[in-house]
């Protein structure tokens, strides 16, 4: 009986044995198509490279700074502090209340107090309470009138400031340290 299927006829395992050639069709040019694989191992592992963890360290820290920064520049402070007149020459009653005479004629009880940061954009805004005389001269009467104000929520993100009375056209500065150690004092 002949056998009339062309069937593969399986390898005896006498002399070498190729491979099969593909059509010349199938052939790529050299540099072009699939790298052959000439091994199935896989290649070894890159150990971890140190300039993305020093990326990511600098990145980390970068972060943090620029959080703190912000945190920072949320941060209020309440302003105290007082105006006080001097030399009035004695003409005020004991611990009574007084305002400014002459040429501070402008400077009593409701005169308006600002507060500008470094950059000069105005951060608060308060006034003067009611002015009470100091102690008693020589004359036995009171040269001096003080008039103490509050200013709330001043940002506290500025490191000098900037403390403007009424129509004063001056100007006193003090330090961020200072305005929260012991306030704003102002005499005229």
């Amino acid at each position: 009986m002949t056998n009339t299927v062309d069937r593969p006829v399986p390898w005896s395992g006498r002399g070498p044995w190729t491979p099969p050639q593909p059509p010349p069709w199938a052939t790529v040019p050299a540099g072009f198509g699939p790298v052959p694989v000439t091994s199935w191992t896989l290649p070894p592992r890159p150990a971890p490279r140190r300039g993305w963890v020093v990326l990511a360290v600098v990145g980390a820290v970068l972060l943090v700074a620029l959080l703190g920064s912000a945190v920072a520049a949320q941060r209020t402070m309440d302003v105290t502090g007082t105006v006080s007149i001097t030399g009035a020459a004695g003409t005020v009653a004991l611990f009574s209340a007084c305002g400014g005479a002459g040429y501070l004629g402008w400077l009593d009880s409701g005169t308006p107090v600002s507060i500008r940061d470094g950059e000069g954009a105005v951060v608060g805004t308060g006034s003067l309470g009611p002015g009470v005389s100091g102690p008693a001269g020589w004359s036995g009467w009171s040269d001096s009138c003080t008039f103490a104000f509050s200013v709330d929520d001043v940002p506290a993100g500025s490191e000098y400031y900037r403390v403007t009375v009424g129509s004063d056209t001056s100007e006193t500065l003090f330090s961020r340290s200072e305005l929260q150690a012991s306030g704003a004092h102002i005499t005229y």
